[in-house]
C-alpha cells in the first residue's frame, strides 16, 4: 500500500512539473511576439502594486525593425515598453492629471451634475406644499394631493425620457432643448408664485417644470457623465460627479427657504433659479459634445482631439 502511495505521489508530481514545464514555454513563445506586453506599468499606474504576477496586454501592431544605413537594426518608434501615447493612468491621479480627455471629463461631466441640482427641480419638488400655500391654497389636504399629482408627473416623464433621449437628434439637442423649458417655466413659476396668481396656475407651471427637467436634463446628465469619462478613470470620475451632484441637491434643498426669505419670497428664490438655468444652457452649448452613435473609444479619442485644439 505504501509503495503504491508513493508512486502515486511521484506520478502527480512529474505530471505537475511537466505542466509547469509546458506554461514556461508557452509563455516564452508570447513574451517573443512584440504584440503583447508583459510589463506592469497599469498595475503601478493605479496605485496597486501589482499582484505578483504580470497580465498581458495587446500592443498595437507594429512595423519590423528597420536597418540602418550602417548596417545596424534600429528600433521603430512603437517599440519598447512604453504607455500609449494619451493614455489616462488609473487612479484619483488620473482624474486629475493633465490627460486632455480626462481634464475635458473633469470640466463637462462634473459640470453638467453641478448645473442639474443647482436649477432648483428638487426645490420644487420638495416644497410643494409652501409653494401652493404661498399661492393662495389653504387647504393641507389639497397641498399633498398636488404634491403628489407633481411627483407622478416626474415618474411619468422619467419613463418618457428612455425612449426619446436621442429622439431630438442626440443627447446634446435633447439637453439643450429641456434647460431651454426649465428656464422658460422657472421664469413663470417666479411670476405665479410672486404675483399670487390662482393655485391651479401655479400647479400646472409646477408640472411643466418637473416635466421639462425629467424628460432630458434629469436622464441626459448621468448618461453623459458615464460615456465621458476615460476608461481607465470612468469609475472614479463617474463618482466624483455623483457626489458633487448629491452634495449641490442637499445644499439646494437645505437653504432654499432662507433663501425665499433673503429674496422676498418663493418668487425670488425662482428668479435665481433661472439665472442658473441660462447658465446651465451656456455652459452646454459650449462645451458638451454630442455622443450619440459614438463608441467610449471614440468619446475618448474626440475629447483629447477637441481639448488640443
Amino acid at each position: 500500500g505504501g509503495v503504491g502511495a508513493g508512486g502515486g505521489s511521484e506520478g502527480k508530481r512529474k505530471d505537475e512539473d511537466a505542466a509547469v514545464s509546458s506554461m514556461r514555454s508557452i509563455r516564452a513563445l508570447v513574451e517573443r511576439d512584440e504584440r503583447w506586453d508583459w510589463s506592469d506599468d497599469d498595475d503601478e499606474a493605479d496605485g496597486g502594486g501589482g499582484d505578483g504576477y504580470s497580465t498581458p496586454t495587446r500592443r498595437s501592431p507594429r512595423k519590423s525593425p528597420q536597418k540602418s544605413p550602417g548596417g545596424v537594426k534600429s528600433k521603430s518608434p512603437g517599440n519598447g515598453r512604453r504607455r500609449r501615447v494619451g493614455s489616462a493612468s488609473g487612479g484619483w491621479r488620473g482624474v486629475f492629471s493633465d490627460d486632455p480627455a480626462c481634464r475635458r471629463a473633469l470640466v463637462v461631466g462634473v459640470g453638467l451634475m453641478f448645473f442639474q441640482q443647482a436649477c432648483g427641480t428638487e426645490a420644487a419638488v420638495y416644497y410643494v406644499p409652501t409653494l401652493l400655500r404661498d399661492a393662495g391654497w389653504s387647504s393641507e389636504t389639497d397641498q399633498i394631493k398636488a404634491a403628489c399629482a407633481v411627483g407622478a408627473t416626474k415618474t411619468f416623464f422619467v419613463l418618457v425620457s428612455a425612449f426619446v433621449i436621442d429622439g431630438l437628434g442626440g443627447r446634446r439637442r435633447t439637453l439643450l432643448t429641456s434647460v431651454a423649458f426649465s428656464f422658460a417655466c422657472s421664469v413663470a413659476l417666479a411670476a405665479s408664485v410672486a404675483s399670487v396668481a390662482s393655485p391651479a396656475a401655479t400647479l400646472t407651471v409646477l408640472c411643466l417644470y418637473v416635466a421639462a427637467f425629467s424628460a432630458g436634463v434629469g436622464p441626459v446628465t448621468w448618461v453623459v457623465n458615464a460615456e465621458l469619462w476615460p476608461r481607465a478613470v470612468r469609475a472614479r470620475g463617474t463618482a466624483l460627479g455623483v457626489a458633487v451632484n448629491r452634495a449641490t441637491s442637499g445644499a439646494v434643498a437645505m437653504s432654499f427657504l432662507s433663501l425665499s426669505d433673503a429674496l422676498g419670497g418663493a418668487g425670488g428664490a425662482f428668479a435665481c433659479f433661472a439665472g442658473v438655468c441660462l447658465c446651465h444652457f451656456v455652459f452646454a452649448y459650449a462645451l458638451v459634445p454630442e455622443l450619440k452613435g459614438r463608441s467610449l473609444e471614440q468619446i475618448e479619442s474626440g475629447l483629447r482631439e477637441a481639448t488640443a485644439r
